[in-house]
């Protein structure tokens, strides 16, 4: 099988653009001088939201091909810090939002009215507790819905912990993390039967150039291995397969230090992800072992 043919055009593009947007960061630098001794001090309370947008060259998740070519993908969440600091406690928080994927190369509407670019638009809602300031674990209910009917409505119960290591390696610290998907309705292959339990292991080391710089550069290499336990893979054919997906490539991020404070925090992020498939995806798919991914987006939390 053939990747898209639209890779290297595609993967112009994302190249193109995230260069043109991290110019216009550096170009903004002096700002950030000037608006230091104005400086509104961040958003401290209990109530915080966190809002972003990313581009992806191929709309991919858990190892499931969505949507090819290029898609906008937007968050927007809400965050209540409910308890802190009690005993091993640290923190814990009520968080619930809403994640779009829109299609950039579609912009007329279905049959029955309903918008062809507008693909899924999900909810979400959990609760998350970091314990000694290290450890997070979390469960988190999503209900994944289309706009345009291109795929099965799905819902599932995700737990969550991730390790913020960085306090024993220092700059060496792989944060090791660790997700359980259960489904609860629905299943995002269409031959596939019954509720299906998905397993995802992942890393990311990473290192901060430029510390003491108002731009520091943080380069990261997200990993993620992709694990079916109980028919997330599966099809009637070809039958389950335990190994799902890798997933892993450079992602690079800088502080928009230049955004005052009183609007938030925010980022810019860009890089490549590559995805190796097992055989039943490849044939889902109708993709080549080995695809790339361009990305670059925008990220903000107050």
């Amino acid at each position: 099988m053939q990747t898209s043919p639209n890779v290297v055009t595609t993967g112009s593009r994302f190249l193109l653009a995230g260069l043109l947007m991290l110019g216009v960061t550096v170009a903004a630098a002096p700002m950030a001088v000037a608006q230091e001794c104005a400086e509104v001090k961040p958003n401290t309370g209990r109530i915080s939201l966190a809002f972003g947008t990313d581009y992806v060259s191929d709309y991919y998740y858990r190892g499931i091909l969505f949507q090819p070519g290029d898609n906008a993908q937007q968050y927007l969440e809400m965050r209540i810090r409910l308890l802190e600091d009690l005993g091993p406690l640290t923190s814990l928080t009520l968080a619930g939002g809403n994640w779009n994927d829109f299609r950039s190369d579609n912009h007329s509407s279905t049959p029955s009215g309903r918008p062809s670019w507008w693909f899924e638009a999900n909810l979400y809602g959990g609760l998350r507790a970091t314990w000694w300031d290290v450890l997070t674990t979390g469960a988190t209910y999503i209900h994944y819905d289309t706009p345009n009917d291109s795929f099965n409505k799905d819902s599932d119960v995700t737990i969550n912990f991730a390790l913020a290591d960085s306090k024993w390696l220092g700059e060496f610290a792989l944060n090791p993390s660790a997700a359980f998907a259960f489904q609860t309705e629905g299943h995002f292959v269409p031959t596939a039967k019954g509720n299906g339990v998905y397993m995802a292991l992942g890393l990311a080391p990473g290192y901060t150039f430029f510390q003491d710089s108002a731009y520091p550069l943080n380069v990261s290499a997200p990993l993620t291995f992709g694990f079916s336990l109980r028919n997330y893979y599966a099809t009637p054919n070809l039958g389950d397969q335990v190994f799902g997906y890798f997933e892993g490539g450079p992602i690079f991020t800088v502080p928009l230090a230049f955004m005052p404070r009183s609007v938030g925090q925010w980022s810019f992020k860009g890089g490549v992800q590559f995805l190796a498939l097992n055989s039943n995806l490849q044939t889902i798919d109708d993709r080549g072992n080995v695809t790339p991914i361009g990305t670059f987006g925008f990220s903000m939390t107050y």
